[in-house]
């Protein structure tokens, strides 16, 4: 994996080089641990290869998050203190068919987020779904969470 100037644990890649979804959804490679690093932990997402997504098609980047590395303990990454709100998101990046064209060269830095402290509450695993409507499978993608403490 290019490490983009950064020192990048092995533990911590969510993708390497992975081609986007032909239509459709697709989870990053692995599901990672990020833990008490909450607030000290960014996840960084660059572009594998030169990426286009043409006006009138879509290209969404979601957190997801989990109680242990399955997928079995999916959760959204909201809670209150009524609990989990089912409906809820937390979008890296979205880009929808309204939208202009969006671009890319490989190497770019294409979203980066700061994990917020309290965000993940017991849910401490993180994983990215990417979302296309079209065929962007030419088009890859690397992803990981690095330590900022």
């Amino acid at each position: 994996m290019r490490t983009y100037g950064y020192q990048v644990d092995s533990n911590l890649v969510l993708c390497d080089d992975m081609s986007l979804p032909n239509t459709g959804s697709k989870d990053s490679d692995a599901i990672r641990w990020v833990g008490n690093q909450s607030g000290l932990a960014e996840i960084r997402v660059y572009a594998g290869s030169d990426i286009t997504i043409a006006s009138g098609n879509k290209l969404v980047i979601e957190l997801e998050c989990f109680s242990d590395g399955t997928v079995a303990s999916a959760a959204p990454p909201f809670a209150n203190s009524s609990g989990w709100i089912d409906d809820a998101h937390f979008y890296l990046l979205y880009k929808d068919s309204a939208d202009d064209e969006l671009s890319f060269s490989a190497g770019d830095l294409v979203t980066a987020m700061i994990i917020p402290q309290g965000l993940l509450r017991d849910r401490d695993w993180v994983q990215l779904r990417f979302t296309t409507d079209a065929d962007e499978s030419a088009h890859s993608l690397d992803a990981f969470v690095r330590a900022i403490a």
